[in-house]
């Protein structure tokens, strides 16, 4: 019986398997890669408060918040800023001997020794070359730990519109090739859709571009370099784009 499935799918023709038009066309495929220098760059850093009193680790977690908040808008070249702040933590700390007695299975029984507070936070800004002095701003007002995440682009959609038309482009041009080789003229453009292949179940992806709404930094009062100039090249980001299209002969 499996044998005579698979003789009958066998024998179907090729073009089942391709969508049905009345009249002849050829399908293409069109890829295009566009680069494209980012405007923003992404530093996500740490800010870290120890001590034994709670208040005044409290106090010092503020106060750094705070400062990184009002002073991160002077940096001189900086057009455009965001600060979110991700989770901001507080906990106690035991003492050490006491968590070795009790192999860490118990350490609420232990004597607190003092606290540890901790904020995350997600910094976005523009343009994208002043992320070095960034990075080297947030160490020097006390941020614990800072790393810069990478470089985005704010029109995303933009490039992505201008990569779909180089796309769809390459696939004319294609498609010209083809007909020229058959003997065979384009008329016309009969059908084309992003990504591969033709299916009425096709729903377009959703792009993880910039996008990020940034403040616009206020260009008074004194502007602040950092005391250590960190320069860094941000190199352009590829935005790619793949379409079918069906082109009309004849």
């Amino acid at each position: 019986m499996l044998r005579f499935i698979l003789a009958i799918i066998l024998a179907l023709p090729l073009t089942a398997c391709l969508p049905q038009f009345e009249e002849s066309h050829i399908i293409v495929d069109g890829k295009a890669k566009i680069k494209v220098a980012p405007d923003q760059f992404r530093i996500e850093a740490s800010l870290v408060a120890r001590g034994e009193d709670r208040k005044d680790v409290l106090k010092e977690i503020a106060a750094l918040l705070t400062t990184i908040n009002e002073e991160t808008t002077l940096l001189s070249g900086l057009t455009h800023l965001k600060i979110e702040q991700s989770s901001v933590s507080f906990d106690p700390k035991y003492a050490s001997d006491c968590l070795e007695v009790s192999e860490y299975s118990d350490e609420r029984s232990c004597e607190v020794s003092g606290y540890f507070s901790a904020a995350q936070l997600k910094i976005t800004g523009s343009p994208a070359d002043q992320a070095g002095n960034m990075l080297s701003l947030l160490a020097e007002l006390g941020a614990e730990y800072v790393d810069l995440r990478g470089y985005q682009i704010s029109n995303y959609d933009e490039a992505l519109d201008e990569a779909i038309t180089a796309a769809l482009k390459d696939a004319r041009a294609k498609a010209e090739k083809l007909a020229s080789a058959s003997g065979s003229t384009i008329s016309g453009l009969a059908r084309v859709q992003y990504g591969q292949g033709f299916s009425d179940n096709w729903r377009p992806d959703r792009f993880a571009g910039g996008e990020v709404a940034l403040d616009t930094v206020q260009l008074t009062g004194q502007r602040k370099t950092p005391l250590v100039v960190l320069q860094f090249t941000p190199q352009p980001i590829e935005v790619s784009a793949e379409v079918v299209a069906a082109f009309k002969i004849d």
